[in-house]
């Protein structure tokens, strides 16, 4: 895979858009020759908004689909560990690899098991597209919970109408305009005496700042 196909080009130096991408990983443990480090959130975040959001909703019987990747196998090491404290239970524990073109055997499995509520996908690139468009095309009306790794326009254009009601979690775009930044007059500001000695320090430490 090319990194301009990985992150779908967008703000990529042209230099680097042919590189060679043998692989994905958030893990850095996992990491081997040729591979794309993604430095993002832990995974225990990922894992903790998912089970929250369902338990809130009333869903406590989850099927967990994890890709075999770094990313996907650390996401489903902390779901597994998050989900039993929370009251959650995963009635379903299956898994699909990056390059995999269909998921529909996984999928299936999953249909056919009484009483499951939703859906956790942890994954990164097309897989989680490929898993989407499965579950819309197998007629799975359940509520699919997808990670921090996908969150962005590529997905979408991956998946098309099929990620139409996904939930996952992702940053609030906050209009610029509405920031008001504060002038501090440090000039005015009486001295700050540090907790660990006796004398005046120069600067505020950080969480010291109104």
């Amino acid at each position: 895979m090319r990194l301009a196909e990985l992150l779908g080009g967008a703000g990529l130096d042209p230099a680097l858009a042919d590189l060679d991408i043998a692989g994905i990983s958030a893990d850095s443990r996992a990491v081997e020759h040729g591979f794309a480090f993604f430095a993002i959130p832990g995974f225990a975040g990922d894992g903790l908004n998912f089970v929250a959001d369902a338990k809130a909703r009333g869903l406590t019987k989850i099927a967990l689909l994890s890709e075999t990747s770094g990313f996907g196998q650390s996401g489903r090491k902390e779901t597994l560990a998050v989900a039993p404290k929370a009251g959650v239970e995963i009635v379903a524990d299956e898994t699909y690899g990056p390059k995999d073109a269909d998921v529909t055997a996984q999928l299936a499995k999953i249909r056919a098991i009484d009483g499951v509520q939703a859906i956790f996908v942890f994954g990164l690139g097309e897989g989680p597209a490929v898993v989407t468009k499965n579950i819309a095309q197998l007629g799975i009306k359940l509520p699919v919970y997808q990670t921090h790794g996908v969150a962005s326009e590529e997905f979408i254009r991956l998946a098309g109408a099929a990620a139409e009601g996904v939930r996952l979690p992702a940053a609030v775009k906050r209009d610029p305009s509405s920031i008001r930044l504060r002038k501090r007059s440090r000039s005015r500001r009486p001295p700050t005496r540090s907790p660990f000695k006796s004398g005046p320090i120069k600067r505020p430490l950080p969480w010291m700042t109104n």
